[in-house]
């Protein structure tokens, strides 16, 4: 694709997919999103690992954060790999995505606790590639 992609999507049933309110809601948050849409300059960040809908970064979008050196900027992702794609995580396929991306890419953010056994290769393939690895336990605050 040569365009930015937002996948929405209004549960996961056939009586979800016909709730005609839930879509009048969903073109009302995109028009509004549209209407008030100012491009990003900031370098961003991809993710790796985590479930389907990728729930574990969920604090980085809440600037929930403990590094000091980003702690007043929100995190912006680039692109997210779940848990479940990681062994189709290649160098290949990072640059794809680095490539897809407008803005630049200094790191990648690992979850190691999702990623288990595939974390020293992740790491390989990302500092390989001249990127910085962070790691999702580390950045960010427990409640």
């Amino acid at each position: 694709m040569s365009v930015p992609v937002l996948n929405l999507e209004i549960g996961s049933n056939q009586e979800a997919w016909e709730d005609e309110k839930a879509a009048e809601v969903i073109v009302k948050v995109v028009q509004d999103i549209l209407a008030n849409f100012k491009p990003n300059k900031r370098d961003a960040s991809i993710v790796v690992g985590g479930d389907h809908y990728m729930r574990n970064i969920v604090p980085l979008m809440q600037n929930r954060l403990g590094n000091q050196e980003i702690i007043n900027d929100k995190i912006v992702i680039g692109h997210m790999c779940p848990s479940n794609q990681v062994d189709n995580f290649t160098k290949e396929t990072l640059a794809e995505a680095i490539s897809k991306t407008d803005v630049l890419v200094k790191d990648v953010i690992i979850d190691l606790a999702a990623v288990g056994q595939h974390a020293l290769r992740l790491k390989k393939i990302i500092t390989n590639a001249g990127l910085e690895v962070k790691y999702l336990h580390k950045i960010i605050v427990s409640d």
